[in-house]
């Protein structure tokens, strides 16, 4: 393993060529997951789709290496415009928590940022709801696995997924009062200048 010159140890080639060789490899397959599995999850073939999804899914449940990538991959997927590939990634996502249930807390987290985007579509939203509203908590949910929910508040999981539903209650509420304001400008404005 080491090698000892002029009372100096250092590593052996043999261990410089190997650490190297695994850097490659890590790189090899850091690209394949942008771009092969992020392309095909993007692109329009729905059976690719689904093909790129199920690969993603089996590589977060069998290979730690890219996790957070993947994670994030695959949660995107819930807010696709095709019905067929956002179930698929919810039922993906629900498997991986069969086999990794300690999983739950870093899924909802990522699951509850997809929640908050802005300008999400109404169906996105729907498909987080009911993802999150399907997650199944133990009594080890009570604590947090690193302390990052919400707003960086140190919330158990439940309370979090709480906080989560009021806050998408409120932003509810709010869309529909300023619909109905600018509903009524609009009406106003329409029969005074129509007139």
């Amino acid at each position: 393993l080491y090698l000892y010159d002029d009372n100096k140890r250092t590593l052996s080639p043999r261990i410089l060529l190997l650490w190297r060789y695994e850097e490659m490899l890590k790189q090899r397959y850091a690209s394949y997951l942008s771009r092969y599995l992020g392309r095909t999850l993007s692109g329009e073939d729905e059976p690719s789709k689904k093909n790129a999804l199920t690969t993603a899914s089996f590589l977060l449940k069998e290979v730690p290496e890219g996790e957070e990538i993947l994670l994030a991959m695959i949660v995107n997927k819930i807010g696709d415009p095709v019905r067929k590939i956002a179930s698929a990634a919810g039922h993906q996502l629900r498997m991986i928590l069969e086999e990794h249930p300690v999983m739950v807390n870093v899924v909802a987290r990522e699951v509850q940022q997809l929640a908050h985007r802005p300008h999400l579509s109404p169906r996105a939203l729907y498909n987080c709801i009911i993802f999150l509203n399907q997650l199944q908590l133990s009594n080890d949910d009570d604590n947090a696995d690193d302390g990052t929910y919400s707003k960086g508040t140190n919330a158990s999981l439940p309370t979090s997924l709480i906080n989560t539903y009021f806050h998408l209650f409120e932003m509810t509420i709010k869309k529909d009062d300023t619909a109905k304001k600018e509903g009524i400008q609009t009406t106003i404005e329409g029969r005074f200048i129509g007139n």
